[in-house]
């Protein structure tokens, strides 16, 4: 008596062997049929087990998030800090007043988009070559902050940037020797601010 075929499970592929069709499931009981019940292996996977690591993982997320949140790099959005307090997560280097370098900046809008930071030094070399290497006297580099926020390194005279939030904000700059020391006279940084206001753009006329 020729056994009855079953139709196929919605979803599941139908394979042509040997000119008789096997579905997908039908084949995986083919080839391990002595240890893997298919049919018991995925009636496991119930509603409360999903719901359950569901839960888990939610719980596991709002543990680690202050984790991951506190060690994110801040913004320029942040809220404002004194320049000289962030500079001294560098070490300090301190010099004798004659002799040492000065440092002047004036920011600007820029006439396309942006800022532009112009850095005017006295008794001061940049060296971008020597950085990371044995200081030199008056010789370096510069940190440029925003709201107390190191936002890059300059080595130059001239730097421009973009992005910066609507409202007033604090621009400095520092003098660093080539292991990134900031430079002190009399415990103070050599250092230069200029407060800006970044206003929104007009309204399009109507």
């Amino acid at each position: 008596m020729a056994k009855a075929k079953t139709a196929p499970a919605k979803g599941d592929e139908i394979i042509q062997i040997d000119d008789e069709p096997v579905s997908a499931v039908g084949l995986w009981r083919r080839i391990m049929p002595f240890s893997v019940d298919l049919d018991a292996m995925l009636s496991r996977v119930t509603v409360p087990y999903i719901i359950y690591w569901t839960l888990a993982s939610i719980f596991l997320g709002i543990w680690l998030s202050p984790v991951i949140v506190g060690s994110s790099p801040a913004t320029m959005g942040s809220a404002p800090h004194n320049a000289h307090d962030h500079a001294m997560a560098h070490e300090e280097l301190p010099i004798p007043a004659e002799g040492a370098p000065t440092v002047a900046i004036e920011v600007e809008r820029d006439s396309m988009a942006g800022w532009n930071v112009f850095v005017e030094t006295t008794n001061f070399t940049f060296s971008p070559s020597d950085v990371n290497g044995e200081n030199v006297p008056n010789e370096g580099h510069a940190h440029i902050y925003i709201n107390g926020q190191k936002l890059a390194r300059l080595y130059g005279d001239a730097y421009h940037f973009s992005g910066l939030p609507i409202g007033e904000a604090v621009i400095s700059v520092t003098l660093n020797s080539n292991d990134h020391s900031i430079f002190t006279v009399d415990g103070e940084p050599i250092t230069a601010s200029q407060t800006i206001v970044n206003e929104p753009p007009p309204a399009p006329a109507s």
